[in-house]
């Protein structure tokens, strides 16, 4: 194998001495340029996709944005600190409701366990 590779490697070399400097620079252009258009039509349509997704992905973070903007200039900013207040107090009164359920819940078991107590007498 290594030989097959030696003798085709030698053979491109002398193709190559015997051209003048002028055209083994056309043959590497050309080279390049075969590359090139392999590579391009190799990625392209995955690049497209890309850029797609990455154009619809600035669109919805455009829309998001709009949409913030117009709640903003229909809510000025008294109003939200409003809305941030009533949720606060919202979330004090749900955490007391829940601190007197566990209240009354053990309440309950004291009851049921003094009921228990006294009937077992």
């Amino acid at each position: 194998m290594n030989m097959n590779i030696e003798k085709h490697l030698y053979a491109i070399d002398q193709a190559f001495g015997q051209k003048s400097e002028r055209d083994v620079m056309v043959i590497y252009a050309m080279i390049f340029m075969g590359f090139f258009a392999f590579s391009y039509l190799l990625f392209w349509e995955a690049s497209e996709a890309e850029y797609k997704q990455a154009e619809q992905l600035s669109a919805n973070l455009q829309m998001k944005i709009n949409k913030d903007k117009q709640f903003l200039m229909q809510n000025p900013e008294s109003k939200i600190t409003q809305i941030d207040n009533k949720i606060k107090e919202i979330e004090t009164a749900t955490i007391a409701m829940h601190d007197n359920n566990d209240y009354i819940k053990y309440k309950i078991e004291q009851i049921s366990e003094l009921y228990r107590k006294v009937l077992k007498r």
